[in-house]
C-alpha cells in the first residue's frame, strides 16, 4: 500500500512519455450485463439468500485431516518407511508414557495388563516389563537404566494399530489417560496421537477466534469509511458469501482439506473481495452523490469496477494455480488451488451479486448511515 501510494505516482508521471494512452481495453465493458442485473436485482438478491445458508452448511462441514505427512509425496524414505512399520509390525502411532519411577511392580503390572487390554494396543514397552519381577533393579547398570529412567521418571511406549487423528486413536487415548491417571495421577502422554489431538482441540477454539477477528476488524474498518451501520453488514455478508462458497466446494466433491486451509484462504480471500466491495460500494455512493438514481449508479459502479475486479482476480488465479500445478506437497498445492478458486467466485460474486444487493439496499443505507448522499442528507 505503501509502495503504492508514495512510490507509484512518481514513477508513473517520470516514465510518463513511455506510457501508452490511446490502445483499445482489453478487457470490454459489461453495461448490457449490469443493466440486466439490476433490472432483474431481486432474482439476484434472492439467489445470494439462497446460496448463503447451503454454502455456510457446506464449509462448516468438510472434512478435515490434521496429519500433514498425508499431504507429503508417498515416495519419500520417511513416509515409505512409516508404511512398512505399519504394514510389517502392524505399528501406525506410538505413545509415549511418563510415569513416576517409584511405582511398584504390582502396580506396574496390573497397569500394563490393562493396557494390553484397550482395543487398538499392538504392544507396550517399559523398564518393568523388559525386566519382569525376577531381576532386582539394583542389578541392572546404571547407562542401561538410563535409557527408560531419568529424573525421577520412568517412560513406557505404547504401540497402537489405529492411525494418527483418527477417532478411534482419540478414543484409544482417552481410555489409555483413565486407566494412567489412576495408579499416577501426574502420569504425562505424548507422541505424535497426543499432539495431533491437543493441536485439534487447540486450533478449533484459535482458527474460530482469528475468523471473529478478522471479520470485525473489516466490518469496522467498512463502517468508518462509509460511516454506517447497515453498508459494512452487508458488504462482509457477500464477502462471507464468496468465502463460504470457496470453502464449501470441498465438502461437495468429497475431498479432505489440511487444518490450517480454511484459515489461510479465509484471511487472503477476506482481503481481496474486501476490496472488491470497497471500490464498486464507494464508486456507487459517489454516483448517487451526483444525482443518480440508485438504478443508474448501480449500473455505472459496476461498470467501472468490473475490469479492475476481473484484473485483479486474474493476477490472483494465475499466481496460485500455477503453483498448485507443479509443487508436489499436496498441502501447498491445495491451497494455492483453493486460492485460485476463491479469486473467481469472488469477482463472480461481486460482478453478478453486488450491484444487484447495493441497489436493493440503497433505502437501508440511506436511513443507517450518516450523510449517505452527501450534503443533502444534513438538511
Amino acid at each position: 500500500m505503501l509502495t503504492v501510494v508514495l512510490v507509484l505516482p512518481s514513477f508513473i508521471l517520470i516514465a510518463d512519455k513511455l506510457l501508452r494512452h490511446t490502445h483499445k481495453t482489453i478487457i470490454p465493458r459489461f453495461d448490457g450485463l449490469n443493466r440486466f442485473i439490476v433490472s432483474h436485482r431481486a432474482f439476484f438478491v434472492i439467489l445470494a439468500l439462497l446460496l448463503f445458508f447451503p454454502a455456510l452448511y457446506a464449509q462448516n462441514n468438510v472434512h478435515m485431516y490434521y496429519k500433514l505427512d498425508e499431504s507429503l509425496p508417498r515416495d519419500l524414505p520417511s513416509i515409505v518407511a512409516n508404511e512398512r512399520l505399519k504394514d510389517e509390525f502392524n505399528m501406525a502411532t506410538s505413545h509415549f508414557v511418563l510415569l513416576r519411577d517409584d511405582l511398584s511392580g504390582d502396580k506396574l503390572g496390573e497397569m500394563e495388563s490393562r493396557l494390553r487390554d484397550v482395543p487398538g494396543v499392538t504392544d507396550l514397552v517399559s523398564y518393568h516389563s523388559l525386566l519382569g519381577s525376577g531381576i532386582p533393579d539394583f542389578f541392572i547398570p546404571d547407562e542401561l537404566k538410563d535409557i527408560l529412567r531419568q529424573g525421577g521418571r520412568q517412560m513406557m511406549m505404547v504401540n497402537s494399530s489405529f492411525d494418527t487423528a483418527s477417532p478411534e486413536v482419540s478414543d484409544q487415548l482417552e481410555q489409555m489417560k483413565a486407566i494412567i491417571y489412576e495408579y499416577d495421577p501426574d502420569a504425562m502422554i505424548t507422541g505424535e496421537a497426543a499432539l495431533t489431538d491437543d493441536l485439534i482441540e487447540t486450533t478449533a477454539v484459535d482458527f474460530r477466534v482469528t475468523n471473529y477477528v478478522s471479520v470485525a476488524a473489516i466490518f469496522l474498518i467498512i463502517a468508518v469509511v462509509f460511516r454506517s451501520v447497515s453498508v459494512p453488514v452487508v458488504l462482509v455478508g457477500m464477502i462471507e458469501l464468496a468465502i463460504f462458497i470457496n470453502q464449501g466446494v470441498p465438502y461437495f466433491t468429497g475431498a479432505a482439506v489440511a487444518f490450517v486451509a480454511p484459515t489461510v484462504i479465509s484471511c487472503v480471500q477476506l482481503g481481496a473481495t474486501v476490496d472488491y466491495a470497497i471500490l464498486m460500494t464507494s464508486r456507487f455512493q459517489e454516483e448517487l452523490r451526483a444525482g443518480r438514481d440508485c438504478k443508474e449508479a448501480a449500473i455505472i459502479a459496476a461498470s467501472a469496477s468490473d475490469g479492475s475486479i476481473i484484473t485483479s482476480a486474474l493476477v490472483m488465479f494465475t499466481a496460485t494455480l500455477g503453483v498448485s500445478l507443479v509443487t508436489s506437497i499436496d498441502l501447498i498445492g491445495a491451497i494455492c488451488a483453493m486460492l485460485a478458486r476463491g479469486a473467481v467466485i469472488s469477482a463472480l460474486v461481486s460482478i453478478f451479486l453486488m450491484p444487484a444487493v447495493l441497489c436493493a439496499c440503497e433505502p437501508l443505507f440511506a436511513r443507517t448511515s450518516l450523510r449517505w448522499r452527501g450534503a443533502k442528507d444534513a438538511r
